[in-house]
């Protein structure tokens, strides 16, 4: 007996923004049953609301707020300007590797000498 397998994707589209959970609420009254048939890690992908995130709770979907750095819309950090290394700053790096491995290969000894 062969199971069939339902597998949903996603279409790669911009989510829908909504800037208060009141907003949202409206939405999801218009769309409720959608909304509820609908897995909350798709529902996260698909809305966005300003600082929360949806969750399911006993089957009822329930919206967690969210701290300011964790939000999907905006990146915790942005990379303004890309410089590469001189070869000044590459020998720095390259000396500190080698200590660094010094140091791992001196203490492996030295703790393999304290099993004996």
């Amino acid at each position: 007996m062969t199971e069939e397998l339902k597998v949903h994707t996603l279409k790669n589209h911009d989510p829908k923004i909504f800037e208060t959970v009141d907003e949202f609420n409206k939405f999801y009254d218009a769309n409720k049953d959608e909304i509820e048939k609908t897995s909350t890690i798709s529902l996260n992908k698909m809305y966005l609301i300003k600082n929360h995130r949806i969750g399911r709770v006993n089957k009822k979907l329930k919206l967690y707020p969210v701290d300011h750095l964790t939000k999907r819309y905006k990146p915790v950090f942005e990379i303004s300007e890309y410089k590469p290394i001189n070869q000044d700053e590459f020998n720095e790096m390259d000396d500190i590797k080698t200590r660094l491995k010094n140091i791992e290969d001196y203490l492996l000894s030295s703790s393999k000498k304290k099993l004996k």
